[in-house]
């Protein structure tokens, strides 16, 4: 087996007590083990999933986009017109 490399780190004190609380919880048997976890967790990330940088800029258009903001009610209720809207014309195309 080969020897495992040995790095040096530096994590914030949040994230240092993450792995303190996790590993005293019996999540993970040891710091290694969590960062490992993370390290496997991260590999098996979907492809489609958009990189840092891309949703940063997609959430910044996002929330500069001068339309109106919609509620969920708003937009379910959009929806439920449009589809109404449209099997009327079709409807009305059929006479």
């Amino acid at each position: 087996m080969d020897q495992p490399d040995k790095l040096t780190v530096t994590i914030s004190d949040d994230q240092a007590e993450r792995i303190r609380t996790s590993v005293a919880n019996g999540e993970y048997a040891s710091a290694d083990d969590f960062v490992a976890s993370a390290i496997d967790s991260y590999d098996d990330l979907p492809s489609w999933l958009p990189d840092r940088e891309t949703l940063k800029r997609e959430l910044e258009e996002a929330l500069n986009d001068p339309r109106p903001h919609l509620t969920s009610e708003e937009v379910a209720a959009n929806i439920e017109r449009w589809a109404a809207e449209a099997e009327l014309r079709l409807a009305n195309k059929d006479r």
